[in-house]
């Protein structure tokens, strides 16, 4: 069976990813956050309860530009 070729710069602790993600979730819970690969936006990650108003067609605590 074939492994994927992985380097260093892949490889990130189970207690790094930890940390990070506590640090998003914090963040998440005030405002959408917003990730870009390569300079161009990529993925949205935002909270249950802001899903739910997006779903509701509720967007008035989102600034549209």
């Amino acid at each position: 069976m074939k492994e994927p070729k992985i380097i260093a710069a892949q490889l990130i602790s189970n207690r790094e990813v930890y940390q990070m993600f506590n640090t998003v979730k914090k963040k998440v819970k005030k405002n959408p956050v917003f990730i870009m690969d390569k300079g161009k936006m990529d993925i949205v990650i935002i909270s249950y309860a802001d899903l739910v108003l997006v779903l509701n067609g509720e967007l008035d605590k989102f600034e549209l530009v």
